[in-house]
């Protein structure tokens, strides 16, 4: 009994374990600069066909163990016009490649490459960031850098600086940077990549975790006492 009551301990530390890395945020936001690139500007001069094809390398190191999402989000920059987000046909898709920060246009090579979203997104008039749900994509930091890319297709026609609004990146290099070809202008990489929290929808708040664990300890507990009165009556 002694053994199950130390199983359903390495349960329980198993379980806050892999919810410890339910939510994870990487890069930090440089004050004071916005990145319109892709979600919420278009500078490829038509809303028709492909306005950008855009990569994001995020650092194996930012993450502390094998991860799954469904949600992926960005914080407005905090000036720029209402909306981050234009509309149009968003494909954005996940793999992992042994490629370095850094790296230019285009990334690669990929590999456990799967669709994350494949959706027409209408236009957004909040600049309480964006979030966008996809399909669960787990992620093993022991298969290289993780890679976001987005391609977008017949986007609204809203150049940079025309009222647009803005996200927020990390300028540092350390965590993320960005590789782009804006259709007409050619293919460009640089440091200004997006911060980006991945998520589960649905995790628990803190005050339920609690809940849970004294559930856990409880279990344990129960099954403790249960096993000493046994060995009271033998």
């Amino acid at each position: 009994m002694i053994v199950k009551h130390a199983l359903v301990g390495l349960a329980a530390a198993a379980f806050f374990s892999s919810a410890a890395m339910a939510q994870v945020t990487v890069g930090t936001p440089t004050p004071g600069v916005g990145n319109c690139y892709p979600f919420s500007c278009n500078d490829s001069g038509s809303s028709s066909g492909q306005s950008i094809d855009y990569y994001q390398i995020y650092s194996s190191t930012a993450f502390s163990g094998p991860t799954t999402f469904d949600t992926i989000s960005f914080a407005d920059a905090g000036f720029g016009g209402p909306g981050d987000l234009i509309g149009g046909a968003y494909d954005i898709i996940f793999s992992t490649t042994t490629a370095p920060l850094g790296s230019s246009f285009p990334i690669g090579p990929l590999s456990n490459t799967a669709t994350f979203l494949n959706a027409t997104l209408t236009a957004s008039g909040s600049t309480a960031g964006l979030t966008l749900a996809g399909t669960p994509y787990l992620y093993n930091p022991l298969d290289g850098n993780l890679v976001m890319e987005v391609v977008v297709t017949n986007q609204d026609l809203v150049p940079n600086g025309s009222g647009n609004s803005y996200l927020a990146p990390d300028l540092s290099g350390s965590d993320a940077t960005r590789a782009y070809q804006v259709t007409g202008s050619g293919a460009a990489n640089d440091l200004v990549a997006l911060v980006t929290t991945f998520s589960v929808s649905g995790v628990p708040e803190p005050g339920t975790w609690a809940f849970m664990l004294l559930g856990f300890f409880g279990i344990g507990f129960a099954m403790r006492r249960k096993a000493a009165e046994a060995v009271a009556i033998v």
